[in-house]
């Protein structure tokens, strides 16, 4: 009886280790999540739309930059709550959404545009949210922090339109 309840709970302890999205992943990736920057990443994310416009044609750049920026608007706050294998997220203007993990949904850009939508989780205490359109398309991917204090936030956007990629990181604490 003493070898049969030692294997069955090595047993239990694999099964409960080895299920994605266990509890210490959900409670730190899920919460309310203040950025940390004063002017909530505006600075950031101006820098990589320069970046990635740097090599347009000069009359291209000013146009490129005012879609980038209007449809990037600094994030003050995050919103996730992951729970099992639901994810529910607000990045604030309208990007905002509930769904399971893994599945493709019909969703909204900043500026009202129609995306699809998924979440992925990727590791511990990481989770992508990737936003796909017709020419182009963004993916964000959330690290919680050991401790679950700080989340962060780095962003890649991709368009056919684009000589290259706009990236940045936003940095965020916990509220909540």
């Amino acid at each position: 009886m003493g070898t049969w309840s030692l294997h069955l709970g090595f047993v239990l302890t694999v099964l409960v280790l080895a299920v994605p999205g266990s509890a210490d992943e959900s409670m730190a990736l899920s919460g309310t999540w203040a950025n940390t920057a004063r002017d909530h990443g505006r600075a950031a994310i101006a820098q990589g739309i320069e970046t990635a416009i740097d090599d347009m044609f000069a009359l291209a750049r000013p146009t490129a930059r005012r879609r980038l920026t209007a449809s990037n608007p600094p994030t003050p706050r995050v919103v996730l709550t992951v729970d099992g294998s639901n994810v529910r997220y607000d990045l604030g203007d309208g990007r905002q959404g509930a769904q399971p993990i893994g599945v493709w949904r019909a969703g909204r850009t900043a500026t009202g545009d129609a995306v699809q939508v998924r979440v992925t989780r990727l590791a511990d205490a990481v989770l992508k949210l990737e936003m796909q359109a017709r020419q182009g398309g963004a993916r964000h991917v959330f690290r919680a922090s050991h401790g679950g204090r700080r989340l962060t936030q780095d962003v890649r956007i991709h368009s056919s339109h684009l000589p290259r990629d706009v990236r940045y990181r936003l940095v965020y604490r916990r509220v909540r």
